[in-house]
C-alpha cells in the first residue's frame, strides 16, 4: 500500500506543478494588463506628420525574429502605437528613409541568415514600403552588404555610407541609389572605415561636383551608434555610447542630445535623456523630438522607452512606450498626405483610429505604460 502511496504522488506531482507554472505565468501576464497592437488603418496623416519604426532586436530574446520584423506607427491624437504590415524578413542595425511616398529599409542584419559561428550576417536587400498602398516590394541589392551604416537622401537619390559588411570588414564605401532607374554606383569613398555612424542631409558636407568630403567642428566628446536628424538648420544628435573614463575596455552610454548649429558653426547642448542608452531610434515631427528604443550598459537590456521633447515648451511628453523592448531599430518621419483634400481628413482621421482585424502574424502583445515627464 506504501509503494502504491508513492507511485501516485510521483504521478500527479508533475502535472501539479506544470499547472501551477501555468497558473503562475497566466497571472504575471494579467498583472502586466497586457493588451493586443491594433492595426492601423491609414499610416499616414492627413494634416499632420507621423512618427513610423522599423525592424530591432530584442536584447533579451536575440531568437525571437519576430521583433526583426516588427512596424509600428506613433499616431499622436491617440498617443498610442499602431501595428502595419510586417517587414518581409526581419532586420536590426538596418537604415531606413523616406523618399517620394516610400519607405525604404536598407540592410542591417537578418538573424534568418546566420554564419557558421552563429552571427547574423549583414544583408545586400532593399526593401521598399508604399505608404498609400500599404504594400511592400523589393528595390534593387546594395553593392555592398552593410549593417550599421547610414543613409539619408541627397539630391533625390539615396545615399549609404560606412557599415559592417557580411565578411566583418568595417567598410568606407559610399553608394547613391537612383529611384528612378532603381540602380546603384559607387560614389566617393569616405576618408576612413567607419561603421556604428549617424547620418542625415547636413551630414553630407559636399556636393556632387565638389569631389571631396569637408571636415566640420569635432563633436565634445566621441560617441558611437548614435542616431542624427536634421531639424530646421541644426543637427541634432540623440543617444550613444563612449570609452568610460575609468575602464578603457569598458563603455557607458551618453545622456547629452546635442545640436550642431550651421549658422554659428558650433556644438550646442539640448537636452538630457531621462534614461541614457545607444542604439537608439530618433525622428523629428512638428516641434516634437522622440528618442525611441535602444539599450543601457547599465542594465544590459534593450528597453520599451519612448522620450518626447517639444521643442517650444522646452519639456518632455507624456507617451506610450514602445509595444517592445527594442535595440537595433529605426525609426523615420512620414509626412502628411498631400494628396488627401480637405474634406477627407475627419476621415482619414476615423480610419486610423479604428481596430480592424489583425491577422495571426502581426498579433503583438504590449504593455500601456505612459512614462510621466517633469515639465521643465
Amino acid at each position: 500500500m506504501l509503494e502504491c502511496d508513492v507511485t501516485v504522488r510521483r504521478r500527479t506531482a508533475q502535472p501539479l506543478s506544470a499547472f501551477l507554472i501555468k497558473y503562475i505565468r497566466r497571472n504575471a501576464r494579467e498583472e502586466e494588463k497586457v493588451q493586443e497592437v491594433s492595426l492601423v488603418g491609414k499610416v499616414q496623416n492627413s494634416d499632420s506628420a507621423v512618427v513610423v519604426v522599423l525592424g530591432g532586436l530584442e536584447h533579451q530574446e536575440p531568437d525571437n525574429t519576430a521583433a526583426g520584423t516588427s512596424t509600428y506607427v506613433f499616431k499622436p491624437q491617440l498617443n498610442q502605437w499602431l501595428a502595419f504590415q510586417p517587414l518581409p524578413e526581419p532586420r536590426n542595425y538596418h537604415a531606413v528613409v523616406y523618399y517620394d511616398g516610400c519607405i525604404y529599409v536598407l540592410g542591417g542584419y537578418n538573424p534568418v541568415d546566420a554564419s557558421k559561428g552563429g552571427q547574423a550576417r549583414a544583408q545586400r536587400s532593399v526593401f521598399r514600403f508604399h505608404v498609400r498602398e500599404k504594400r511592400w516590394d523589393q528595390a534593387a541589392d546594395m553593392l555592398d552588404a552593410r549593417a550599421s551604416h547610414g543613409a539619408t537622401v541627397v539630391y533625390e537619390k539615396i545615399m549609404v555610407v560606412g557599415g559592417k559588411d557580411d565578411k566583418g570588414e568595417i567598410l568606407n564605401s559610399v553608394e547613391l541609389y537612383n529611384p528612378a532607374s532603381d540602380s546603384w554606383v559607387p560614389y566617393r569613398h569616405l576618408p576612413l572605415p567607419l561603421m556604428a555612424v549617424a547620418c542625415c542631409p547636413p551630414c553630407t558636407p559636399r556636393t556632387p561636383t565638389s569631389g571631396t568630403w569637408v571636415r566640420r567642428p569635432s563633436l565634445p566628446e566621441p560617441r558611437a551608434y548614435c542616431t542624427a536628424l536634421t531639424i530646421h538648420h541644426e543637427l541634432w544628435l540623440a543617444g550613444g555610447l563612449k570609452h568610460s573614463g575609468r575602464d578603457s575596455d569598458g563603455f557607458t552610454d551618453v545622456v547629452d542630445v546635442l545640436a550642431f548649429d550651421s549658422l554659428r558653426g558650433r556644438w550646442e547642448f539640448r537636452f538630457k535623456l531621462p534614461r541614457p542608452r545607444h542604439a537608439v531610434a530618433a525622428a523629428s515631427a512638428d516641434d516634437r523630438v522622440y528618442v525611441i528604443g535602444g539599450m543601457t550598459c547599465l542594465e544590459g537590456t534593450s528597453v520599451e522607452d519612448v522620450d518626447v521633447y517639444h521643442r517650444q515648451r522646452l519639456n518632455f511628453l507624456d507617451c506610450q512606450c514602445l509595444p517592445k523592448k527594442l535595440t537595433g531599430l529605426a525609426a523615420v518621419t512620414v509626412p502628411p498626405d498631400a494628396t488627401s483634400g480637405s474634406g477627407h481628413k475627419q476621415a482619414d482621421k476615423d480610419r486610423s483610429t479604428e481596430e480592424i482585424e489583425v491577422p495571426l502574424e502581426v498579433r503583438i502583445k504590449s504593455t500601456l505604460r505612459p512614462r510621466p515627464r517633469t515639465r521643465w
